[in-house]
């Protein structure tokens, strides 16, 4: 029997002619020694190697088996050693269908030694090279397995760890999911950022909330959500630190306070979820209120004190207007301006709130501007504007409601830019109360008595004065029916308050309103900043569409001169009128040129059309002399024709008061 080959991990040889007497297996201090040694052949540890099970383990050759060559019947007295202990001590997974499962030589020191005559040294190799693959394959599953283990716990332990911000960051409670059933479950929200999920609809606020819920202190147990908003809302105004920041400038003071500015909270989010706790049944649930400044809210604050303290600029202007008098102005110088500059001090409101400095004084800096209009200057330019009259047929009651309502219009003055309202200053004219009278009106279709009767021809005046005046017009309405004091086109009713008479005073420059009567005579004057562009104002209408005993329809026109040349040419309203219950077409206006104060209204040029009208009518009355003499028979005929007359006045008289004319200028 001979020894292992340590160098080349291979049997010795075993002469063919020896019998193996016994198989010996090595003590576990051999297997220790010789795993400690440095072989040029990787062997497998009892460790390393998988245990197999009992009934896995293939069946162990014989001793004869083992012996090559050997006699089945050998009659040695060696004693052997079986299987099951073969299986107890080393039994070990060696994969290969060739060789069963045996321990390797190499894995049991120099003190292994088998008499084997039939296997030669690659039998040998090739277990060695299967262990060594085998081994390989091992450790690359164990290690795999060992980073997944370690994967998994570091992510279970992170999970653990992190779960509330987990949580919170998905807009879920911290309490646990069944914490309906745990009394001791607790909901709170966290303190550094306001709650961000909000429902684009406020819960009911009739809903009631469960027990257990509490708010910064606050039990909300049993309320409803529209008493628990309102205590939460009273406890967020307690919770604004106080503020007290002066503004000085231009010798004024105003002042930031904490409701200056506005505030965001995060009530409405905890409603919700109290409304949620209640529908979960959560036994108590902890939230805490926060209410934080709005820095966008510090613009608006700013702007608010400031408004307090700026000293706006303003020009020379009449500070009192007293109409009916030679001298109707008082004029007072303007003032320098002292603007605050807006900017600046939001950046020093804004870092004083930033530092938790809420107490202190800001000087603030301010823009100087000068006044541009003297008294001297402006008395050169407010003149007179323009003037119109009517006057009244109405009756007594009705007169003395113009002559009212011109009083009450009298000594208007129009500030640049601003809007004057004819109702604005008559206030409701259609009540006794007011001092009005019953008179003629025009109520659902038809003339009727009524209280305010004849306001309408002052606002009509005030309104042709307007118009002169260069005015913008508003608002203005017409007749049902046209006016007897007014051309087509330029009536302006009044019915309070639906119907109203509204200029615009569209210069940099007061405007004044004069009005009054003059025995039967209305009479408007408007004063103000007179444009160079034009030097006078004229009214023009046109009638059309007109049907007999129906309606027609009337366009005016404002027409600027400038070296009694027309340079221009404004459409100011258009106007339908109904022509039932015998009513007849107005007069259109051929371009009256408007006046001021004191002068006489002048139909200019314009009425030159008619004669116009009138002269093609001419040439045809040249023509009957050269047919005069062929006349005389005519003449028989004629008396037949004389009955005709009696039926026609009838028929003809009715458009004679206006239409016919006014029709046959128009076509």
């Amino acid at each position: 029997m001979s020894e292992k080959n340590k160098n080349n991990n291979s049997f010795e040889e075993i002469n063919n002619n020896e019998v193996p007497d016994i198989i010996y297996f090595p003590s576990e201090e051999d297997i220790a020694s010789e795993q400690t040694r440095n072989l040029d052949s990787i062997s497998v540890s009892p460790e390393q190697a998988e245990p197999i099970a009992e009934d896995a383990i293939p069946e162990i050759p014989t001793a004869d088996a083992v012996a090559l060559g050997a006699d089945a019947d050998s009659d040695s007295t060696e004693e052997q050693i079986a299987p099951e202990a073969l299986d107890e001590q080393h039994a070990y997974e060696v994969q290969g269908e060739e060789l069963p499962q045996s321990p390797l030589a190499d894995d049991y020191g120099d003190d292994f030694v088998i008499d084997d005559t039939s296997k030669d040294e690659a039998d040998t190799t090739e277990i060695a090279s299967h262990a060594q693959k085998k081994n390989k394959s091992s450790k690359g599953i164990i290690i795999a397995a060992s980073v997944i283990a370690a994967v998994l716990i570091a992510g279970v332990l992170v999970f653990l760890f992190f779960q509330n911000e987990i949580t919170s960051f998905f807009g879920g409670r911290e309490a646990s999911p069944d914490n309906a059933q745990n009394p001791t479950a607790v909901v709170t929200v966290p303190e550094p950022t306001m709650m961000p999920t909000i429902s684009p609809t406020a819960p009911n606020p009739e809903i009631i909330l469960g027990n257990g819920i509490t708010v910064s202190g606050i039990d909300l147990s049993g309320k409803t959500v529209a008493q628990a908003r309102e205590l939460l809302q009273t406890k967020a105004k307690e919770m604004r630190t106080p503020i007290s920041i002066t503004v000085v400038a231009n010798d004024k003071t105003a002042q930031f306070t904490q409701d200056t500015f506005k505030y965001d909270d995060n009530i409405e989010a905890i409603l919700q979820r109290a409304v949620k706790d209640t529908e979960d049944k959560v036994k108590t649930a902890t939230y805490e209120l926060e209410c934080m400044l709005n820095n966008n809210s510090i613009g608006t604050a700013v702007n608010t004190v400031a408004d307090k303290i700026d000293v706006p600029m303003k020009n020379a202007y009449v500070s009192k207007f007293t109409p009916g008098v030679k001298n109707k102005f008082t004029f007072t110088e303007g003032n320098v301006g002292y603007i605050i500059n807006r900017d600046t001090l939001q950046l020093e409101v804004s870092a004083m709130l930033s530092e938790k400095k809420y107490t202190g004084t800001i000087n603030a800096k301010v823009t100087e501007s000068k006044p541009t209009l003297t008294v001297a200057q402006l008395k050169t330019l407010i003149v007179p504007l323009s003037t119109h009259s009517t006057y009244s047929s109405n009756t007594i009651d009705g007169t003395y409601n113009m002559s009212k309502a011109l009083g009450a219009c009298n000594g208007s003055v129009i500030e640049p830019g601003a809007t004057w309202s004819f109702n604005a200053c008559t206030g409701n004219s259609t009540t006794t109360a007011s001092g009005y009278r019953y008179a003629t009106v025009i109520s659902n279709g038809s003339y009727t008595q009524g209280v305010g009767g004849g306001i309408c021809q002052a606002s009509t005046t005030i309104f042709g004065a307007a118009v002169y005046a260069n005015l913008s017009i508003a608002e203005r309405y017409n007749h049902r029916w046209p006016s007897s004091y007014a051309k087509s086109g330029l009536d302006a009713t009044i019915d309070y308050p639906a119907l109203d008479l509204k200029l615009k005073n569209t210069t940099k420059y007061q405007i004044f309103l004069e009005c009054y009567m003059d025995g039967n005579k209305l009479v408007a004057n408007f004063y103000g900043w007179k444009d160079p562009s034009f030097d006078k104002i004229a009214t023009y209408s046109t009638n059309y569409n007109i049907s007999a005993g129906k309606n027609y329809s009337a366009d005016a026109y404002r027409i600027y001169y400038k070296n009694d040349k027309e340079i221009k040419r404004e459409f100011l309203c258009s106007s339908k009128y109904s022509l039932d219950d015998g009513h007849w077409v107005t007069a259109s206006d051929p371009g009256t040129i408007g006046v001021l104060p004191g002068q006489t209204p002048v139909t200019p040029k314009p009425p030159a059309t008619q004669p116009v009208v009138v002269t093609p009518t001419k040439p045809p009355a040249t023509k009957p002399p050269v047919t005069n003499p062929p006349a005389t028979t005519p003449p028989i005929t004629q008396p037949p024709v004389t009955t005709i007359p009696p039926t026609e006045p009838p028929t003809t008289l009715p458009p004679v008061p206006g239409p016919s004319d006014e029709t046959a200028q128009q076509e």
